[in-house]
């Protein structure tokens, strides 16, 4: 296996239940205070959890490093991340097992399905994704994918992104940095500020904002 999987659980005096925190079921190890508040009120549903500002930049630059090593250049890994997120909003993860052709296949289809939901397909363009021209590169490629998924599951990123916290634009903003000024990078996510979207509460689709450039942000 390429990778590892958390589930965590509650188990009361009738059930074993899924530890959800904004309605997503969490992909990582929970806190000490996180676990005995939820042994206190016996609710394993959990809103509003403070997000980590410093956790989450840190995190960023590691997976930047795991982006470098698997030969994504910098200007590509924007576009990256803005495909592994919508990749990842679906409750199923990847199948992160598959050959490298198939993986990325995969994720590309997930992130397109997402547009497509959101009436914004034309924007796929921006953040396709493709393996590296050289074969050798193709498991290199895969490794990183395989490890930024990992890092994002251990930031609880359905939860983070279900919560419409201004941290997750820094975030983005670490790979923004290096598109050397990219406009059509630009256009994937939304700046701080513009999270809360159409029929749902992900920090990807804002009502209406606007780039830098005048192109239209999803």
């Amino acid at each position: 296996m390429d990778g590892y999987l958390i589930r965590t659980r509650y188990t009361g005096k009738k059930a074993s239940l899924p530890i959800l925190i904004n309605g997503k079921e969490v992909s990582a190890l929970i806190s000490p205070e996180l676990a005995r508040e939820i042994l206190r009120t016996g609710n394993p549903s959990i809103a509003d959890v403070p997000i980590n500002e410093a956790l989450f930049l840190s995190k960023a630059e590691k997976i930047n490093q795991h982006l470098h090593l698997g030969a994504i250049i910098s200007t590509q890994r924007a576009r990256v991340m803005a495909a592994l997120l919508l990749a990842l909003i679906d409750d199923t993860p990847p199948n992160i097992d598959a050959s490298p052709s198939v993986l990325i296949t995969e994720i590309n289809a997930r992130a397109l399905s997402v547009l497509e939901h959101h009436e914004k397909k034309d924007f796929y363009k921006f953040i396709e994704i493709a393996l590296p021209t050289t074969q050798d590169n193709h498991y290199k490629f895969k490794r990183a994918i395989v490890q930024t998924i990992q890092e994002l599951n251990n930031l609880n990123i359905r939860s983070a992104m279900n919560s419409g916290a201004d941290v997750l634009g820094k975030f983005y903003e670490v790979f923004l940095k290096y598109g050397n000024g990219a406009k059509e990078i630009g256009i994937v996510l939304t700046p701080p500020s513009h999270y809360k979207i159409c029929s749902r509460s992900h920090w990807l689709y804002p009502r209406r904002c606007y780039s830098r450039s005048g192109a239209e942000w999803l």
